[in-house]
């Protein structure tokens, strides 16, 4: 079977355009290639974006429809009701000592997930470490400090010690990111006008996307 997935919460954080997301999304596609390859465990994934929701309680939803063993179409809509069929799962779970088959979840743009009462990040961040959950939650946020500055000890302590920092690029890495993702069309800009936009947007901010788009624009 190879390894085994275990419950956990993996929190990433750095400026946009640093490749929080994309590095993600690559590490899960390896993941599910060994999946598919007897490597590892089978598992479910379910994204949940926060610029994606017009209620932050949907994300009870997304994942109810991602793990709930009923009939998808019998999943609930409403996040209320859903965050009910949540609890109810995973406290029969942890009743019968049944694991049952592991889901990623990627909350991406946590930031915008943020409410004064906190709940929706305290389920998130609660279930991990329930027995037999077999849940794994990855947070993504553009706020470097964000547990620190915003949540409140009850959801931070739950974080554990598993953060990752993205820095922003310097020059030389945007250069080469724009050389690489415009390699047909690099030859109209030059040397020099890339490494100046690659200076321009690193003393500001590094943010790779912004760079790139510069360069479309001068192209």
């Amino acid at each position: 079977m190879g390894f085994f997935l275990c419950p956990f919460i993996v929190d990433i954080s750095g400026v946009p355009g640093t490749g929080k997301t994309a590095t993600t999304h690559r590490t899960l596609d390896a993941l599910t290639l060994a999946s598919l390859r007897g490597e590892c465990q089978d598992f479910d994934f379910c994204e949940i974006n926060g610029m994606r929701l017009s209620d932050p309680a949907q994300a009870y939803s997304i994942l109810a429809k991602t793990i709930l063993p009923s009939n998808k179409s019998k999943v609930p809509s409403s996040g209320t009701l859903s965050l009910k069929r949540l609890e109810s799962h995973f406290k029969l779970r942890e009743k019968n000592k049944t694991p049952g088959r592991p889901c990623i979840v990627l909350l991406d743009e946590l930031d915008l997930l943020l409410r004064k009462r906190q709940s929706i990040l305290y389920h998130f961040f609660e279930w991990p470490n329930w027995a037999n959950s077999q849940l794994i939650v990855i947070t993504i946020a553009n706020t470097m400090d964000l547990p620190e500055r915003f949540l409140s000890n009850r959801i931070s302590s739950r974080l554990g010690l598993t953060r990752y920092n993205f820095k922003p690029y310097d020059h030389l890495a945007l250069a080469t990111i724009i050389e690489h993702q415009l390699k047909d069309y690099v030859q109209f800009l030059g040397k020099d006008a890339i490494q100046l936009c690659a200076r321009k947007v690193s003393a500001v901010s590094g943010d790779a996307r912004r760079a790139v788009n510069l360069a479309k624009r001068a192209i």
